[in-house]
């Protein structure tokens, strides 16, 4: 309610955050956790109605419909569904995220050995 302009960029941001909340919290039982981010990445760029029915369809597949890549081995079979522009969407962010996690711990090492050099 309190984000009134969405096209205020700060707003913009915060929508985005509160909405990748909301699909974190929705993919709690319905992906295992080291696959969990992906979901919710997914679900932001192709809405999550799209990847319940690739679940169902894993599911008919007989795959665990609560691994990522079972999501992307049955994506060229889900209808309406531009999967390719879906999973290169995750990837990307998941490198980024990656990338963002490796510089932090470079940093936590780094001030680590100066620490320790003192």
């Amino acid at each position: 309610p309190e984000l009134e302009r969405i096209d205020d960029p700060s707003m913009n941001i915060a929508a985005g955050i509160a909405y990748d909340r909301r699909l974190w919290l929705q993919w709690e039982t319905d992906s295992i956790d080291a696959d969990r981010a992906r979901f919710m990445f997914a679900s932001y760029n192709a809405g999550r109605g799209t990847l319940r029915n690739a679940q169902k369809m894993a599911r008919e597949q007989l795959l665990d419909a609560r691994l990522w890549p079972n999501i992307e081995t049955i994506a060229p079979k889900v209808p309406r569904w531009r999967h390719a522009e879906t999973i290169g969407y995750v990837r990307k962010i998941t490198s980024y995220v990656r990338q963002l996690d490796d510089r932090g711990r470079a940093l936590t090492d780094d001030v680590t050995v100066r620490g320790l050099k003192r």
